[in-house]
């Protein structure tokens, strides 16, 4: 399947959110709240006189088989349902919605998609995320050419649900010091030193502990070059790295974290972490 999709909100980049992320116990509730909530999401749709639902794709030849719009993270819950409009071109179809708009919501994307022997065209609905255990609830439309004439329809209701950061994924003790390097790209150069001090190795290992887990989402970007810091922590100085950190100090902003050799699900805030070694290592970026 083929999507053009256009952003009606400016530009913006699909984070995959980690998509065989372990997800952490205390998300499950995060999740169970995102199942309630696409079930009240579905009912704001308001359809076209004469839609009837479907237990199957109406579509001719499986064009509306997948959701036009989808995050690929696990902590995506989608709730799907088919109409079919006898009699209705999907040009009038999209109309019917473009002008009925559900309650709370704006139109954030538009865009269409096609296949061997099909197209369809699609409108996507943002709200208010009003639970903290939601990033995002979005409702989805796609029209399509049914079998036998008319039009088939696809909504689909879905949440993200927010992805807690594991409690283990921790600097762990016995941080005596830290490498830290500097790597910066305009122009390019890398700075290299080991903090010892052990307020100034306590004060990182906080620093990094704090950091809040990435979260899977449409986002933009601020366009911004500053350095990648790798932090690695260590007993001695000869011992493998207890855990390893590494900021990115650009608009995005990531965080990969790697704990006695394992990767652990990304964090964010590597640009304000990155804006706070500069000051408190005295580097510049």
């Amino acid at each position: 399947m083929v999507v053009v999709g256009v952003l009606a909100t400016g530009a913006g980049a699909l984070a995959s959110g980690q998509p065989m992320l372990r997800v952490p116990a205390r998300g499950a509730a995060n999740k169970r709240s995102a199942q309630r909530d696409v079930h009240k999401l579905i009912t704001l749709v308001v359809l076209p006189s004469g839609a009837t639902l479907t237990r199957h794709d109406p579509a001719a030849d499986g064009a509306l088989s997948e959701p036009a719009f989808q995050a690929a993270t696990s902590a995506l819950v989608d709730l799907h349902r088919f109409y079919r409009v006898a009699g209705e071109q999907p040009s009038a179809v999209l109309a019917w919605f473009q002008g009925h708009v559900p309650h709370g919501s704006t139109q954030s994307i538009s865009g269409s998609g096609s296949g061997p022997g099909y197209s369809f065209s699609a409108l996507e609905y943002s709200f208010r995320a009003t639970s903290s255990a939601l990033v995002s609830r979005d409702i989805s439309v796609s029209v399509a050419a049914a079998r036998g004439g008319g039009t088939a329809i696809r909504i689909d209701a879905q949440d993200i649900w927010l992805l807690p950061r594991p409690r283990s994924e921790r600097v762990p003790a016995g941080v005596q010091l830290i490498d830290v390097t500097v790597q910066r790209s305009n122009p390019t150069s890398t700075t290299s030193l080991t903090v010892t001090d052990a307020a100034t190795v306590r004060r990182i290992v906080s620093l990094v502990n704090a950091l809040p887990p990435a979260q899977p989402g449409a986002f933009s970007c601020p366009a911004d070059l500053g350095p990648s810091v790798t932090l690695s922590f260590r007993a001695t100085p000869a011992a493998s790295p207890l855990a390893v950190a590494v900021a990115d100090g650009t608009g995005c902003g990531g965080v990969s974290f790697t704990l006695h050799g394992r990767s652990e699900p990304g964090l964010s805030g590597g640009y304000g972490l990155v804006s706070q070694l500069e000051k408190l290592l005295a580097f510049s970026g």
